[in-house]
């Protein structure tokens, strides 16, 4: 799946639907720095009031939470 979503933001890098998906990706792979980065991309494109950055920002606290 990472692939697709790759590709996907080669095509439109300001895609934050695709952003917040890899940033979820990222987090069931146990990466949490590169979800980070999809949030701080996603904050760059739609600010931190956007529905990407609120699900994308709740699941890597909930992410934080779960691992102590």
């Amino acid at each position: 799946g990472l692939g697709y979503y790759e590709e996907a933001l080669k095509v439109d890098p300001d895609y934050t639907l695709v952003r917040e998906y890899l940033g979820e990706a990222h987090l069931q792979l146990g990466d949490l720095a590169k979800a980070r980065e999809q949030l701080a991309e996603i904050e760059k494109r739609c600010g931190t009031s956007c529905e990407e950055y609120a699900d994308l920002s709740e699941e890597i606290e909930a992410f934080v939470k779960a691992k102590g």
